[in-house]
């Protein structure tokens, strides 16, 4: 059941230092209209295969913030790599999806933080090698 919360900004101003503040609220961030309860059920519902417009229908919002909260939360999780390679390293093989040319998939994480670093659309050792290539001789090592 929809639901809407009207909001008003209070400002604050510190008689101390001479600045001024918003107040805040742990239902929603700062400088953002939709809820962090509305973000979390669209990430919920982003677990399951179905179409965003669904998504948006079931949590009241439009397909293009459906679309930006799931773009948001995947850079958040997704640490791309940089420069560096963690010491220890857990790998993958997995079946990935029809618009990929590749019928499995790799996925690599750092074992220390079980955080996922990347997912490389083909397993072959072609495809591998030359993702990997990348890194510099003495950081491979």
């Amino acid at each position: 059941m929809p639901a809407y919360l009207k909001l008003q900004k209070q400002r604050y101003y510190c008689k101390d230092c001479g600045r001024s503040f918003t107040a805040k609220s742990p239902v929603v961030a700062a400088h953002c209209f939709i809820s962090n309860a509305v973000k979390q059920k669209i990430m919920d519902l982003a677990t399951r295969v179905q179409p965003e417009t669904m998504m948006a229908k079931d949590t009241n919002v439009s397909t293009h913030t459906v679309r930006r909260v799931i773009r948001q939360t995947a850079s958040q999780i997704r640490v791309r790599p940089t420069h560096q390679l963690p010491v220890h390293i857990s790998l993958d093989e997995f079946k990935s999806v029809k618009s990929v040319d590749a019928a499995m998939s790799f996925i690599w994480s750092d074992a220390a933080t079980h955080k996922v670093i990347d997912v490389v659309e083909d397993r072959k050792k072609r495809s591998l090698s030359t993702y990997f290539s990348r890194y510099p001789l003495e950081i491979r090592r």
